[in-house]
């Protein structure tokens, strides 16, 4: 091969060098993950023309089907968040606050190695009203020691951890491994001294200009949904299969999930909305057909998610969170409960209605097998049994209560039931308000009002 000419290797191929060993271009990844110096702004700069003006842009072509789906849901999420009517639209209120702002006790620690000290709680130390149903339904022996987390550190220890790190510093097991994998393309953000720096002056110099002064939406109701808008489809950033299946499996307090959930892009959100999208019950579309038959517990108010259909975690505080966390400015809709073979079932995607066609004066079943009037606000899975011949026979011979009432049969005209179009709309609000816990939690950790928990199975390091 000439000196100045390209090498041929055995194939007839060019190699990438050239004859005089000397490469004529660097091939290098950038690693630095370091923050840009200078002021903090967000990765879109044009997020208030999304979010404020509405301005989406012309509609891609019908052939872009990619293209054209990013930009619906671009759409939907910004008119959710901000409506462009002008209503309240996604605020970080009075109901979300004290939510996210309690912790909960979602699992055990994990003892083997490094065993509790007095200051962890023990199960026999909870209160009834602390005690969630995962206790309830599985005996735990009473000096077992309660794992107590804040919402939002839930959320962001099943997803967000991978990559934006236990300190929120963009310091993630995964965040050299994107990097590398997309040359440089993608770089985690850090949220650190980001979005929540300098005791919220960036959110205040940022997102400022934009609050209302007349109770409106604030500078962090807009750095909120900022951030949920990024996780919903906002982000322009690619990352790499192999980072996101390790996003799908990420075990919660040491248990994998029955079936691991399927976020195939950048927006982290799309986990949630998979988790409220299986408290309906919807089963995922990779399900056998009968995965969609799931027997109902009328005493005790709560399908039987045994299936491998489902993402949720029955052994500890998982599928419990998301039914709370979904429903937060979000009514849950009415099952109608179709009895076949005996047995209380949902069939299909067909029989959920919108509360708001239930009167208020019919009987209806709620999350803890009790029957009332109406849909209360706190029912997060109402019920009933389908007006049917086989329905109402059954709920005259299944009795509940004390004294014991026949189930509640719904209405013979509810209207129509929720296409499945509306049932996705609720699973992607009920995935928003996983963002808002996160971003309240880490407002307060920032901030230092919260100190995040040790992992589940070090607890030695409790205060």
């Amino acid at each position: 091969t000439p000196a100045d000419g390209p090498m041929i290797d055995e194939k007839g191929e060019i190699l990438i060098q050239r004859g005089d060993g000397v490469p004529d271009h660097a091939h290098w990844v950038v690693t630095d993950i370091s923050e840009v110096p200078g002021p903090w702004n967000p990765r879109r700069p044009d997020w208030n023309t999304i979010l404020v003006n509405h301005d989406f842009g012309k509609r891609p072509p019908a052939s872009r089907t990619d293209l054209v789906s990013q930009w619906e849901l671009t759409r939907k999420v910004a008119s959710v968040l901000s409506p462009p009517d002008g209503s309240a639209g996604v605020v970080l209120d009075d109901v979300i606050e004290p939510f996210a702002t309690k912790e909960l006790a979602l699992g055990l620690w994990e003892e083997s190695s490094h065993p509790c000290g007095a200051s962890a709680p023990t199960v026999a130390s909870l209160s009834e009203s602390e005690r969630p149903r995962w206790l309830k339904d599985t005996p735990v022996p009473g000096d077992r020691h309660v794992y107590k987390e804040l919402p939002g550190a839930a959320v962001f220890g099943m997803i967000c951890i991978n990559c934006h790190g236990p300190n929120f510093d963009s310091r993630g097991r995964q965040a050299d491994q994107l990097m590398m994998m997309t040359g440089g393309l993608a770089r985690v953000a850090n949220f650190r001294d980001g979005l929540f720096g300098e005791g919220g002056q960036n959110r205040e110099r940022v997102f400022g200009p934009y609050a209302s002064p007349a109770g409106g939406p604030s500078a962090n109701d807009w750095a909120a949904r900022y951030m949920v808008w990024m996780a919903l489809g906002g982000t322009n950033a690619g990352i790499p299969k192999p980072i996101l299946n390790v996003v799908n499996q990420t075990r919660v307090l040491g248990i994998a999930r029955p079936r691991p959930i399927y976020v195939g892009s950048a927006n982290m959100l799309d986990g949630p909305r998979q988790f409220c999208a299986a408290t309906l019950p919807r089963i995922g579309q990779d399900a056998q057909a009968t995965a969609t038959e799931l027997r109902f517990d009328v005493r005790r108010g709560g399908f039987e998610l045994t299936e491998k259909g489902t993402p949720l975690i029955m052994a500890n505080g998982d599928a419990e969170l998301w039914l709370r966390l979904c429903s937060i400015h979000n009514p849950p809709p009415v099952r109608a409960l179709v009895v076949l073979t005996g047995e209380v079932v949902r069939t299909s995607t067909r029989q959920f209605y919108p509360q708001s066609s239930y009167p208020s004066t019919e009987r209806v079943g709620d999350h803890n097998g009790s029957v009332r009037r109406g849909v209360q606000p706190d029912n997060l899975l109402p019920w009933c049994i389908a007006n049917t011949p086989a329905g109402i026979a059954y709920a005259q011979n299944h009795p509940i209560g004390d004294p014991p009432e026949p189930l509640p049969v719904c209405p013979a005209d509810l209207g129509a039931p929720l296409t499945e179009e509306d049932q996705e709309n609720w699973a992607t609000r009920g995935a928003m308000n996983a963002g808002l816990s996160v971003f309240i939690y880490l407002d307060r950790a920032t901030r230092g009002i919260t100190t995040p928990p040790p992992p589940y199975d070090r607890c030695d390091l409790l205060p």
